[in-house]
């Protein structure tokens, strides 16, 4: 999708979408499991290293990866606000 639009590389934008997958995964992975009735379960810690696949499994439910996904989107922020801090203070 945006490989076209933006002229970047087939292998770039799969190694970015491996990134973010993995960075995904190794978040849920961090997370209590779900019991069906949408409660996390009191042992339901896993410990595992995320696999690239991960997010494609019925394993997590939607809103453990929504989780996911602001938590990654947090440490983006975090990273740029401290970037965009010094950048700042260099004046």
């Amino acid at each position: 999708m945006i490989q076209p639009q933006y002229g970047f590389q087939r292998d770039n934008v799969r190694n970015q979408r491996e990134n973010v997958l993995m960075l995904l995964g190794n978040i849920l992975s961090g997370l209590p499991k779900e019991a069906s009735d949408g409660n996390p379960e009191d042992d339901s810690w896993s410990h595992h290293t995320a696999e690239a696949g991960d997010l494609d499994s019925d394993e997590y439910s939607l809103r453990q990866i929504e989780q996911a996904v602001y938590v990654a989107h947090q440490m983006q922020l975090k990273s740029y606000r401290n970037w965009a801090k010094n950048m700042v203070g260099i004046r």
